[in-house]
């Protein structure tokens, strides 16, 4: 996890969809998925592959207000709302990845899913903690 200060503007400086294909890994699949039920959160989903070694990826990006945010075009207007309503700008990517076993995607899906259900939850704490700090006073 990476997170991005308000002075900075809370945008990564690379992302999954980069930072795979720069170390070798193919992009087998690319999806946004859904998790965590009706108040859940959209991840964006992909299945890698590099040498025969196969894993998933869920990431996402939040701000102080907005969380399962699954592109950088929508993240930057998540950050134009937030200067403009809170003057926060800060931001987080998220990422987590679990190998696969074979082709088994769904039970590696069924493994990230609790842990990206139970990160969200402590980060949603941890934020609104945050939030509580005067403007300026960090990050």
């Amino acid at each position: 996890m990476g997170r991005y200060g308000t002075r900075r503007g809370g945008t990564p400086e690379h992302t999954p969809d980069v930072c795979y294909l720069a170390q070798g890994w193919t992009i087998v699949e690319a999806t946004d998925r859904a998790i965590g039920g009706r108040d859940g959160f959209d991840v964006r989903e992909f299945v890698v592959e590099k040498d025969g070694e196969r894993r998933l990826v869920h990431y996402w990006y939040r701000t102080s207000h907005r969380t399962g945010i699954t592109s950088i075009a929508r993240l930057r207007l998540a950050h134009f709302w937030g200067r403009l309503v809170r003057n926060r700008g800060d931001g987080a990517l998220v990422r987590l990845s679990t190998p696969t076993e074979g082709d088994d995607v769904a039970g590696a899906r069924s493994r990230l899913q609790g842990l990206d259900v139970a990160l969200e939850e402590a980060l949603e704490g941890v934020w609104m903690l945050a939030s509580r700090t005067p403007c300026g006073a960090s990050g």
